[in-house]
């Protein structure tokens, strides 16, 4: 049995297992010149036509082709089904030579009318699969392509989805292809790329670049070459299987100097690749829509310019005046001139009351000018600018000024100062003096306008030995006292004053417990460690033979730990000694016919068998003998290269030929079937037949189709259209209709269901809000692609706003009051002051107090903001007869 046998889908699923080594054996003659080998593994029932339950060939199953996988279009070159001056891919099938139907590359809807048993899709439409059992053409790769458990050799196209729209990178997925993204190639939309190094590896005319990706990233990507040479992508057009999908893309369009975007798509149609849907920003109107596309409508549609109407907008208004202007009597407003105040909206139009520009200054002349306003010209003369700090008062440069008034008393205790109200003033100060003439007092000043003796004079001088007092004509002296102290000097301990000094204790203990150093303590440095040499032990069980070396214990020779095993690591613990710990590095056992050997539980562990499988093919094995791979003669079945024949079996190590492959079942009545090159086909015949027509007569064999005369009509009977629509958010509906009997259309049958639907409507917008600062709020809006899917939310929040002035439980001071507190409320708003929780009493500047007893007072404390003790004082504005009564 051939590989084309056990590849036919119409096999029983048994025969498909048997072949599984065939089939592996066919990659290797997919590795001619020009052609590229490889292993891809895909879903079975979405890689080919006919599949059932990863079975090659389910009786009359049908399923869709997938895209990526087969040879391009031969038609078509650059600007193959495309829209003028947009770039396509030519198709590989041009090394093809095919009988259609059922040949390589020849249209198909299902996997039974293709001579591979394959029918798969490309950039033409869906066309029939190569077998990789000859050279694959130029621009496609031979691919083993996994289907379920089992796998498939054909011709994979190396460009499948180039150039197709796109709005998400998964829509670029094809076989034999990692790695392919959605690009974004601006407001023309996005297009489909292929992973690249360098432009050698691009079809022509296509350069590799640094792309950005429709999700944000970068990759390089193969992309049209750029009119202007630039490293962006030029233009994309429509392949024909993009025509018949009818692939879209997102698009946009701005306005020139407008940042606002107005969405759209375009799709691949009969003409090639459609204009962008979308329509051009403009100013905003009254009707409904965005007309700007910054995301709101009808904003402004209806204004007046006047600043006394509220302008409002229906576009639904059942009179048709969809812009209304209502006056607003009462609401502020601006009557464009500077000379008035107070514009406020009435039933005519905006008003405002004269603005008065008298600045009451004597050395000015008073205008109002209604571009800019009060104007005040200077004036000249003599004047009286109000102050009593001066005299003889004059205009200067419109202002009016005097010669000031002297005002010093000569006394230190006082601030002289003149108040232009009420002339000279002279205030108490805090100034510094002398107000004893005594050496033990210091920080003598001004209170009340006269000189008050400071506070005592220290006279610490130090020593921990004296005791020291002040004379008021001398000053500080000192006493010798007794008690403990400190001579520092580190070599004692326990030092004691003695005639006014300090006396050294006794000497201070220095023995650090090291068996390496002597000890002793260095008057002014304190205990000192000098190295001495001698055997210790430094408590590592790795060395051997420790002395002392430089006042540290080390160890002189190490522990050896080498066991001498390759299998294992020796090494050293600190703590328990020589370890030796199994590895797992490479090795030799001894075997030749064995590879990779490698080290385990701590001997050398034989690896694989050699591999001789060069050696072998269809009718030998490949073996290994005393490390030589040789070949071994085997039974079973083979190819002998010749595909009209089947049932090639091995003998003697060489493969026999079988009998001649039955080709009947591609005879009809216009021809007769045969095999050529492998593969069976259609000869033509003459005679009389049958085209299936009723409406045509005297039906004869002509080039292997059966035609008819005369009769009429437009279609065959019981022959189907079928139609779609776009319909809802971005969905399509179907419907059909039948021809009949009298080969003429039948009506069209209602429209199906609306599926494939998105989740909103494409150009509307959403937001979202959150809590942001103190107590503000921020927000972010999304907008619905012209897919009818979100888009992403912003990284990004807006601004924050309707903030409070703090956050909350946050406090500050209030000033000179230490006993209150300003604490920041839930709503980020200050409380304003108030007395603390800790606190009994604010303190008020000292001008609080409350009565306890007869003429006894107490008074708030600045510093617990707690009352004092009750004390007999005389300072309260009334007598304190009894406990709470004042009199």
């Amino acid at each position: 049995m051939t590989t084309a046998s056990l590849l036919d889908p119409r096999r029983r699923t048994a025969a498909w297992a048997a072949g599984l080594a065939v089939a592996a054996a066919s990659l290797a003659a997919c590795s001619d010149a020009g052609t590229e080998t490889g292993t891809v593994k895909t879903d079975t029932k979405s890689l080919f036509r006919g599949l059932e339950d990863g079975a090659v060939g389910g009786t009359g199953a049908k399923g869709d082709a997938v895209d990526g996988v087969g040879p391009q279009p031969s038609d078509g070159g650059l600007g193959d089904g495309t829209a003028s001056g947009n770039t396509a891919i030519a198709g590989p099938l041009d090394g093809f030579v095919s009988t259609c139907p059922g040949g390589a590359g020849c249209p198909c809807a299902e996997n039974q009318e293709c001579d591979s048993g394959y029918c798969i899709d490309a950039a033409a439409g869906a066309q029939c699969a190569q077998k990789c059992t000859e050279k694959c053409p130029a621009g496609s790769k031979c691919l083993t392509v996994a289907v379920g458990s089992d796998s498939v050799t054909i011709c994979v196209p190396e460009f499948a989805k180039l150039c197709n729209p796109c709005a998400a990178s998964k829509e670029c997925e094809a076989i034999g292809e990692t790695d392919a993204f959605c690009v974004d190639h601006g407001p023309a939309g996005s297009f489909c790329g292929v992973a690249c190094a360098d432009d050698s590896q691009c079809p022509a005319d296509f350069a590799c670049i640094q792309a950005q990706t429709i999700e944000g990233a970068a990759a390089k990507q193969c992309v049209p070459k750029h009119a202007g040479g630039a490293a962006t992508p030029g233009a994309c057009g429509c392949s024909k299987s993009a025509v018949a999908k009818k692939l879209a893309t997102p698009c946009w369009v701005t306005a020139a100097g407008s940042g606002a975007k107005c969405l759209g798509s375009r799709a691949c149609g009969p003409d090639g690749l459609a204009p962008c849907s979308a329509a051009k920003p403009a100013a905003e109107t009254c009707d409904g829509q965005d007309n700007d596309c910054d995301g709101q409508t009808d904003e402004g549609g209806c204004d007046d310019g006047k600043p006394c109407t509220n302008d409002n907008c229906d576009p639904g208004a059942a009179n048709g005046e969809v812009c209304t202007h209502v006056l607003s009597p009462g609401v502020p407003c601006d009557d464009g001139t500077a000379c008035t105040d107070g514009d406020i909206c009435d039933e005519v139009g905006c008003k405002g009351k004269p603005k008065s520009c008298d600045d009451g200054d004597a050395c000015t002349d008073s205008s109002c000018e209604p571009v800019v306003g009060c104007q005040f010209k200077p004036q000249s003369g003599p004047c009286n600018d109000g102050s009593a700090c001066t005299t003889v008062d004059v205009c200067k440069g419109g202002v009016c000024t005097g010669k000031s008034v002297a005002c010093d008393d000569g006394i230190d205790c006082t601030d002289d100062a003149c108040l232009p109200a009420g002339g000279c003033k002279h205030t108490n100060n805090a100034a510094a003096c002398d107000a004893d003439g005594s050496v033990c007092t210091v920080g003598d000043g001004c209170v009340a306008g006269k000189c008050k003796a400071g506070k005592a004079l220290a006279c610490n001088d130090g020593n921990p030995c004296t005791q020291d007092a002040c004379d008021p004509a001398v000053g500080c002296s000192a006493v010798p006292g007794d008690g403990a102290c400190d001579d520092g000097e580190p070599c004692s301990e326990g030092d004691a004053c003695a005639a006014g000094k300090c006396a050294a204790g006794a000497p201070k203990p220095c023995d650090d417990g090291n068996p390496c150093t002597v000890n002793g303590c260095q008057k002014g440095e304190g205990c000192t460690a000098k190295p001495q040499a001698g055997v210790c032990s430094d408590g590592n069980a790795c060395t051997q033979n420790d002395v002392c070396s430089k006042g540290v214990c080390m160890g002189k020779v190490a522990i050896p730990c080498d066991d001498g095993n390759p299998c294992t690591d020796s090494q050293c613990d600190a703590g328990a000694g020589c370890k030796h710990v199994d590895n797992a590095v490479a090795c030799d056992d001894g075997d030749p016919c064995s590879v990779g050997d490698k080290c385990g539980s701590g001997s050398c562990q034989a690896g694989a068998a050699k591999d001789c499988s060069g050696f072998g093919n269809a009718c030998n094995a490949g073996v290994c003998q005393g490390g030589q791979c040789s070949q071994q003669p085997k039974a079973g079945a083979c190819d002998d290269g010749n595909g009209c024949t089947v049932g090639d079996a091995c003998a003697g190590g060489a493969c026999q030929p079988g009998s001649a492959k039955d080709c009947s079942g591609f005879g009809d009545a216009c021809n007769t079937g045969t095999c050529q090159g492998g593969g069976c086909v259609k000869q033509p015949k003459g005679g009389a037949c049958n085209d299936g027509n009723p409406c045509t007569l005297n039906d004869q064999c002509s080039g292997g189709t059966c035609t008819g005369q005369g009769g009429g009509g437009v279609c065959t009977p019981n022959q189907k259209q079928m139609e779609s629509q776009a319909c809802g958010l971005c969905g399509t509906q179907t419907r059909s209709r039948t021809c009949g009997s009298t080969c003429g259309w039948g009506a069209w049958s209602d429209w199906g269901a609306c599926g494939g639907q998105g989740v909103c409507s494409a150009g509307t917008t959403e937001t979202q809000n959150q809590g942001c600062g103190n107590c503000g709020t921020q927000s972010r809006k999304r907008t619905c692609a012209a897919s009818c899917q979100w888009g992403g939310w912003p990284a990004t929040w807006g601004a924050c706003t309707s903030q409070g002035v703090c956050n909350p439980g946050a406090t500050q001071g209030c000033g000179t009051e230490p006993c209150a507190v300003n604490t920041c409320t839930g709503s980020c708003q200050w409380s304003g002051c108030k007395i603390k929780g800790s606190a009994a009493c604010l303190w008020q500047d000292g001008k609080n107090f409350q009565c306890c007893g007869a003429h006894k007072w107490q008074y708030c404390s600045p510093l617990s903001c707690d009352w004092f003790p009750c004390q007999s004082e005389l300072k309260a504005p009334y007598a304190c007869c009894a406990a709470g009564v004042k009199c």
